[in-house]
């Protein structure tokens, strides 16, 4: 899945054996083959800029992670030092960040009307910020002992955290290094 396994089939004829599933870490090398269809899907994505063509649904209230800052500096900072922060600069690193598939989990929202939109000039939502597992903001920035913001549970960890996304990723593991308080 993802490019991310293989399996391997004995065949004599027939299956011989069970089928293995491989997982292709960096003991493997990358096949010459597969890598220039991968660029040209890429190189392809990008100049049919998918990202914009995404359908969105109506307007959440986002307002980006920097309107939460001044009542939650503390989690802020913890935020701000996270990977989830600079989750799009990982896709830009490896020339992913105009593919709809990868860049849907490392930025906040993409499928909302007011989510994260990449030639807008904004850096609001680039990663993975508060409103991504919090929720929209704007209705709590304005009245927070109104409206309250939810909290975070592994159901919205394993939207992007997935079996085929994150194969090791477990919820008791990685919430202590993103939890804050």
């Amino acid at each position: 899945s993802d490019g991310k396994h293989v399996v391997r089939l004995d065949l004599d004829g027939t299956v011989v054996g069970t089928p293995q599933t491989i997982e292709l870490g960096p003991e493997y090398e990358d096949d010459e083959d597969a890598s220039r269809l991968f660029k040209r899907y890429l190189a392809r994505v990008r100049s049919e800029d998918l990202l914009a063509a995404l359908p969105r649904t109506g307007a959440e209230g986002l307002v980006g992670s920097y309107a939460c800052k001044p009542c939650h500096a503390k989690a802020f900072k913890a935020w701000s030092n996270s990977q989830h922060a600079h989750a799009l600069e990982t896709l830009r690193g490896l020339d992913e960040d105009a593919d709809p598939d990868c860049v849907a989990c490392h930025v906040t929202r993409i499928e909302a009307a007011d989510g994260y939109r990449p030639n807008s000039g904004s850096t609001k939502l680039a990663g993975v910020g508060c409103e991504s597992c919090h929720g929209p903001a704007r209705l709590h920035a304005r009245n927070p002992s109104k409206y309250r913001m939810r909290k975070v549970s592994e159901t919205q960890c394993s939207t992007c955290h997935s079996t085929e996304r994150s194969p090791k990723f477990t919820f008791a593991q990685y919430w202590p290094r993103i939890r804050h308080s």
